[in-house]
């Protein structure tokens, strides 16, 4: 709201309240902040934060919001800002940061998490483009009150300054159904569930001469979201429903099923809208089926401008991209990860012929390395007890086939557990080795060596070796653990039998916490063992991909001078979504951009139908032959799989688009936005490709300026497979991406 436009009586009256305010020594940064209380925002200004170690105030630069800012050399995160605003009402909010004037010594990452209703989530802000404006980071439920909050830290390089100002709480604006214009016979019901507020209405279909309009009173103009709150549905609803969306400069109806479950919001688009009630949404009662329903729209700010500038640096090279790797579920595993059951149940083996060949051909190509399981999906014992080899006939001989048809390099060897002689309890399942004495760790040694052996000897070429997975953690399932100085003395005394066996073996520790994981601050502390060590891996299982630029002082230090990647990545809880698809790609770019990762890992090519944690963990699903539960997946027969294409789609265009050994390139973002990432690379023949990601609930687009020639692209989504979307011009490379859009622009 602008000055101009208020009385001149009220200006003078706030002007006398803000001295009383100022005068009584209240903080600039409080709630009441002049139009911005009247709008029903609510800003923080840095001198209303809480501030923990030392920060300074300035002026320096201008473009500040309020009196000053603070800043602080770049630290290790245990410093910080802290925002808390008191809500005059729980419901969405739209959280900005009001970024000054930049400068190059500003981190290009500042680490802001907001805390809201129900979890936080990590953002990073590029400090050093010009500034003066409104930053968006996101929307989030929060409760009345105090309750929520943004936080900033001073994880950053020792050379860059973390800057803060103010931070603004927008709310979004609700017309339900009860506030909404009806024209036409619509009657008030409660009887679906899943309605928002007190009801709904409902009417049979019409002609579109009855009508709702929900108009809502904006604070101010900009991009606002706008949702339709869809109660849960039924089958006499109508599945083509029209809603109009009525904004500054035009409109743009958009068809909604409301047979789908809900209870939820439903984005229609996103959209410039005036401040006041000129904008409007409008439903009317033409429709395919019986019952058209109207409930609440919401109008939720988007942020503005909903794009961002990119410049792809061809004189700055990156790392070398190798490829990615996937596991092989070839044994069997209890369903919830519970157990090894003795049954022989597996893929390939599992697969009827075609399906083998499926496998091969579509699922895995485009994969560098199978990550096999030693001691779990590997676990047969050879009669002396020392070494594993296949539990069932044939069981070699179909892995090395289904490396050899797929085209994939070749193993990553890792053991869950070794066999259960050198285990201190007898089983594959908990305990650790029996003992750690260099005489018991020398012959284990050599056992471990002749594993490989057996391995090549079978047509399994082995290519990377870690010697255990997740050493800290014991479950009902083929474990072994480590403590801290046992990991150390034992790949110590493994390591260069391993190394000297197999010159070229890539070795990687520890698999859990990398080089902050269990033992690895003994190894790194002894250079012998550290020489030892090709590469540190983690297991960031699920982990929001802001993770990894937020975090990115972690990844990156005490590495010394060896790569970091992911070699395990999957969702705990067993579910796949359009949310964890997005999330997913962004680990895969976040990874390679922020820590520089050569290659990344998903867990499970494929998992069984009837294991409860598969849709979490698998690209697809199969279905064994003792599975005779058809009410789920009744399209996939025994001996056959199906893609879970959430999964399957956040992985497959890096599979096509970015073969091995491709060479990554810098790019400069105008701003680092954890819902919309961009990664460029070269591929072996010379082609740029870019790959784009949204997920900021509305469309985005990318500017995309540094390179030459003409692209096509190519969309992957929840639905989406490889979708060709025409070509551009390098000269005119601006891109639009929809929301949960992935995008893979190619050099033509």
């Amino acid at each position: 709201m602008k000055l101009n436009k208020w009385p001149r009586w009220l200006i003078c009256v706030m002007l006398v309240i803000a001295l009383a305010v100022t005068a009584a020594g209240l903080p600039s940064g409080a709630p009441f902040v002049g139009s911005a209380y009247a709008a029903g925002d609510v800003i923080v200004d840095n001198g209303a934060a809480v501030l923990t170690g030392t920060w300074a105030t300035s002026t320096y630069k201008t473009g500040y919001y309020g009196s000053d800012y603070v800043f602080k050399a770049g630290g290790t995160g245990t410093a910080s800002v802290k925002w808390t605003p008191n809500l005059p009402a729980a419901g969405d909010y739209s959280v900005y940061y009001w970024l000054p004037d930049g400068g190059g010594d500003r981190t290009d990452s500042a680490a802001f998490t907001v805390y809201y209703s129900g979890g936080s989530k990590n953002y990073a802000v590029n400090e050093q483009p010009a500034g003066g404006a409104w930053v968006y980071l996101g929307t989030h439920p929060f409760a009345a009150g105090t309750a929520g909050y943004v936080q900033l830290t001073d994880q950053a390089g020792s050379s860059s300054y973390v800057i803060a100002d103010a931070v603004k709480f927008v709310p979004s604006v609700i017309v339900d159904n009860s506030a909404a214009a009806v024209t036409g016979s619509w009657t008030s019901s409660t009887y679906q569930s899943g309605y928002y507020g007190a009801n709904y209405l409902f009417k049979n279909s019409g002609t579109g001469t009855a009508s709702v309009k929900w108009t809502p009173d904006l604070p101010s103009a900009g991009n606002y979201g706008v949702y339709y709150w869809l109660p849960a549905g039924a089958p006499d609803r109508a599945t083509n429903v029209t809603f109009t969306v009525y904004y500054s400069g035009g409109s743009k109806a958009y068809t909604v099923n409301e047979q789908a479950a809900g209870g939820a919001w439903v984005l229609l688009g996103t959209h410039p809208f005036a401040a006041g009630t000129s904008g409007y949404v409008q439903l009317t009662d033409q429709a395919n089926n019986t019952y058209v329903i109207a409930d609440a729209v919401k109008f939720q700010p988007a942020g503005a401008p909903a794009e961002g500038q990119y410049v792809v640096r061809m004189d700055v090279p990156k790392q070398v991209i190798w490829g990615l790797g996937v596991e092989i579920q070839s044994d069997s595993i209890g369903s919830g990860n519970n157990g090894l059951p003795s049954k022989i149940s597996g893929v390939p083996h599992d697969l009827v012929s075609s399906e083998k060949t499926r496998l091969y051909t579509q699922l895995l190509k485009g994969f560098r390395y199978v990550r096999l399981a030693m001691g779990l999906y590997l676990r047969g014992t050879t009669a002396d007890g020392k070494n594993v080899v296949e539990r069932y006939p044939g069981q070699m001989a179909e892995l090395s086939e289904m490396i050899q048809q797929s085209g994939m390099e070749g193993a990553s060897v890792e053991y869950w557990s070794p066999t259960p002689y050198w285990k201190s309890n007898n089983s594959y399942i908990g305990g650790s080795l029996k003992q750690f004495d260099s005489t018991f760790l020398n012959a284990f040694g050599d056992a471990l060596v002749q594993d490989v052996n057996y391995l090549t000897s079978n047509g399994v070429p082995v290519k990377m070796w870690g010697l255990q997975n997740e050493p800290s953690v014991s479950t009902s399932y083929s474990t072994a653990v480590y403590n801290s100085q046992q990991y150390h003395d034992t790949f110590a005394a493994v390591a260069p039998k391993i190394k000297s066996a197999y010159p070229n073996m890539f070795i990687h520790a520890n698999s859990e916490g990398g080089q902050n994981g269990v033992g690895s601050a003994l190894i790194r502390a002894d250079s012998t063992a550290l020489s030892y060590v090709d590469g540190w891996t983690w297991h960031k299982i699920g982990t929001d991909s802001n993770d990894q630029i937020t975090g990115s002082g972690t990844y990156n230090s005490n590495t010394a001078g060896k790569v970091v990647f992911n070699n395990e990545f999957e969702y705990l809880d067993g579910k796949t979504s359009e949310a964890k698809m997005m999330n997913t790609a962004q680990s895969i770019m976040n990874w390679m951009t922020f820590e520089n990762s050569p290659t990344w890992f998903w867990l499970h090519a494929l998992k069984p139908t009837y294991n409860s944690e598969s849709e979490g963990y698998g690209l697809g699903l199969w279905r064994p032959d003792d599975d005779n539960d058809f009410s789920k997946y009744p399209n996939i027969q025994k001996g056959h799989f199906d893609y879970l294409p959430t999964n399957w789609h956040a992985v497959q265009g890096f599979l096509k688009y970015m073969p091995w050994n491709s060479q990554r390139y810098q790019v400069d973002e105008s701003s680092v936005r954890g819902d919309n990432r961009i990664m460029a690379w070269k591929t072996p023949e010379g082609k740029m490709v870019v790959a784009l990601t949204n997920r900021s609930g509305a469309d985005y687009t990318f500017h995309i300026s540094g390179m030459s020639g003409t692209f096509t692209g190519y969309r992957f989504g929840k639905v989406d497979e490889n979708i060709n979307l025409g070509g551009k011009n390098a000269s005119d490379l601006n891109v639009t991406v929809p929301n949960n859009g992935i995008e893979f622009w190619v050099q033509n």
